[in-house]
């Protein structure tokens, strides 16, 4: 809300013409804009201005269950009638922590994903030419989760976030890709995506290449990927992603095999990561 708050007052003045000229040709508009997110967000020091570039320290957003924070953020932004455009960002060690309810670590608790994801969804559109997070990492409860090295993309976040490329580097993949997510009700995914794993990942003698192309929703989605190294395809059909998982999947060699040649399977998964047959 903080966030499209912010945005709308920037369409709003582009429209009036001195009021943009303000919030982007100035510092002290910047530093306006800023505040109007409310307690949530806070900042450090401020250089330039968003028209020309401007460069905002020690970023941060704090709610009970969630704190995301940067050391540093620089942003390039045009606004005009068809929204708002960011010409160019980079920001610098991207830190997100999610917490449990309640005052202490719960290991049976979840995040609720379906409500940030909504929360995240904007009234208004904004391109983005080009996003890069140079270091970043995701912690649960303190214990991190994921580190990442670098992340690129383009694309445009309104009521459906929509990647027309991205680039992610990280120590146990590298991947790039394309696809869009719905933040509404029913949050449609398309993703094509090309990997390389690391072997601390799948266990295999090496790193293994892969193609992946996920099409439908959060709680009917269809998968289907390829692997080189591991010399064969997959098709999956996944079902209720963020509540209890369940897929049934089916497999065939790209090449000839000392063993079956094809097979099938189906499962949910289990609060321990393993999985047993339906």
């Amino acid at each position: 809300a903080a966030i499209a708050a912010v945005l709308g007052i920037l369409v709003v003045a582009a429209a009036v013409g001195s009021g943009a000229w303000f919030l982007l040709a100035t510092e002290s508009g910047a530093r306006w804009l800023l505040d109007r997110a409310g307690e949530p967000l806070t900042y450090g020091e401020l250089d330039g201005t968003l028209a020309h570039g401007l460069t905002i320290g020690e970023l941060s957003y704090r709610k009970p269950d969630l704190t995301v924070g940067v050391n540093a953020v620089y942003v390039k932004a045009a606004v005009g009638w068809a929204g708002i455009t960011i010409r160019r960002a980079h920001v610098e060690d991207l830190r997100v922590a999610m917490s449990s309810a309640g005052d202490a670590p719960c290991a049976d608790c979840e995040p609720d994903v379906r409500g940030l994801l909504e929360s995240l969804a904007l009234p208004l559109t904004v391109r983005v030419e080009a996003l890069e997070i140079a270091g970043g990492r995701l912690l649960r409860d303190e214990r991190e989760v994921f580190a990442l090295q670098r992340l690129f993309l383009a694309g445009a976040w309104s009521d459906t976030l929509a990647l027309d490329r991205f680039e992610l580097a990280s120590a146990v993949a590298d991947a790039s890709g394309s696809g869009r997510l719905g933040l509404r009700e029913g949050h449609l995914l398309e993703l094509e995506l090309e990997a390389v794993l690391a072997a601390a990942l799948t266990g295999l003698p090496a790193t293994a290449d892969v193609g992946v192309d996920v099409s439908g929703t959060l709680d009917d989605l269809l998968v289907s990927g390829s692997s080189g190294a591991v010399g064969a395809e997959l098709e999956a059909r996944v079902y209720t992603l963020l509540d209890t998982p369940a897929w049934t999947s089916s497999w065939r060699p790209l090449r000839a095999l000392p063993w079956r040649s094809n097979g099938s399977t189906c499962g949910r998964k289990v609060r321990s990561g393993s999985t047993r047959s339906t």
